[in-house]
């Protein structure tokens, strides 16, 4: 019998678990579909993920229905490696009207209930599982949201009434920072650029619509905790020397505040001038923004060859390098081509993020073999950068 959805304060469930063996697109979909079935017997909701051969499963309703389907996953042999996560509690279901949805970048589940998901968020979700209940809570922030297309309209055309409506609409939603990042900053960057690409903006209005895009992040960052301030901890967040749009290095400015970083700005004409600018303190972190709108891959050899001579000219072994932009939200891992540490504050990182890449900086501090392959990384990216394809042979 299926049961309706109870009024009672749900159970939440959030797992994670490997794949068995490798499942195929029809496999997903039967696993669906059995979910949903099962699901609406037990007035259960919420979302399966998978990607790179994990799961990653949220489960609501029902205390009994959800320990119910509990015990059947724990028996289920078409995964293994089954860990019970952390999970937050919260007074209402994220996913109301879903009996199940799957995400996944690998086989989208339909074109009519597929949900749209960040490769690179994906890649973070994968490596660290901590940031799970952001993910999907940002799953459900997204729901709650107009399209990108809509949502870049309001912005650049709309008047201030229709564009605080908007506003609020994010607002009372309190998305971490991650998820702004994920479905509204990037989304809704590419669809300005889009447009403007296609002569459905102009100009005016797409700087419009990046100003307000700014404003709506700093209103959404001032409603989170900010972490205590690191000591020592200071950042530099600049534009990519010659880039115009300012935005990128307002959404990375935002991010390191957040995570507890004494942020300063610079405006660099040129390499000389950035490298002065890092010498006038003791940076941890120097990102360098590119734009959200355009992907720039005309100034990626350039973005390179920059970040060679900040690491020629400073001996800084733990100076972290970041990049953001379009070129590296749309390319998981072009940062480490380009030389950087890492990417994705420009999108609205969240400190886990951070975190990994200091735990990187400190490994090359001390591992001749990280330091090794790091030079050697540097010198393919050149290499390709330049259009010097090496030299491949069978087998390689």
């Amino acid at each position: 019998m299926q049961q309706s959805l109870s009024s009672e304060p749900p159970r939440q469930r959030v797992y994670r678990s490997r794949a068995a063996r490798p499942m195929d697109h029809a496999a997903l979909r039967h696993l669906l579909e059995q979910s949903r079935t099962r699901n609406a017997h037990e007035g259960l909701t919420g979302l399966l993920v998978y990607h790179d051969g994990c799961f990653l499963q949220w489960l609501e309703g029902p205390a009994d229905g959800v320990e119910r389907v509990w015990r059947s996953i724990l028996r289920d042999g078409r995964h293994i490696e089954i860990e019970a996560l952390p999970t937050p509690w919260s007074p209402v279901r994220l996913f109301p009207d879903w009996r199940m949805r799957l995400a996944s970048g690998e086989h989208p589940a339909a074109e009519a209930d597929a949900v749209p998901v960040d490769l690179l968020a994906m890649h973070r979700l994968s490596q660290h599982t901590d940031i799970a209940p952001d993910f999907m809570q940002g799953i459900a922030f997204w729901r709650s949201l107009p399209s990108p297309e809509e949502m870049a309209l309001v912005l650049c055309r709309g008047e201030e009434p229709e564009v605080n409506r908007l506003r609020d609409r994010v607002l009372e939603q309190r998305p971490p920072l991650s998820a702004l990042g994920w479905h509204v900053v990037g989304p809704v960057s590419r669809a300005m650029g889009e447009m403007w690409m296609d002569d459905r903006l102009q100009g005016a209005e797409l700087v419009l619509g990046q100003g307000r895009l700014q404003l709506l992040v700093r209103r959404v960052a001032g409603q989170r905790p900010r972490r205590a301030p690191r000591p020592g901890g200071q950042a530099l967040v600049v534009p990519a020397p010659g880039e115009q749009h300012l935005a990128g290095a307002t959404f990375a400015a935002v991010a390191l505040d957040a995570a507890g970083w004494e942020v300063s700005f610079a405006f660099p004409r040129d390499d000389a001038e950035l490298v002065a600018a890092l010498r006038s303190r003791d940076y941890g972190v120097l990102h360098l923004a590119q734009s959200a709108v355009f992907a720039r891959e005309d100034r990626l050899a350039d973005l390179a060859a920059t970040i060679q001579r900040v690491r020629q000219s400073l001996t800084r072994p733990l100076l972290q390098i970041l990049v953001s932009g379009r070129a590296f939200a749309e390319n998981p891992g072009l940062s480490t081509v380009v030389g950087a540490d890492g990417d994705g504050l420009g999108q609205g990182s969240d400190v886990g993020d951070l975190q990994a890449m200091l735990r990187w900086a400190g490994a090359r501090g001390w591992l001749p073999e990280a330091a090794a392959a790091q030079a050697a990384v540097d010198k393919l990216a050149r290499q390709l950068l330049r259009g010097q394809f090496p030299e491949s042979h069978p087998g390689d």
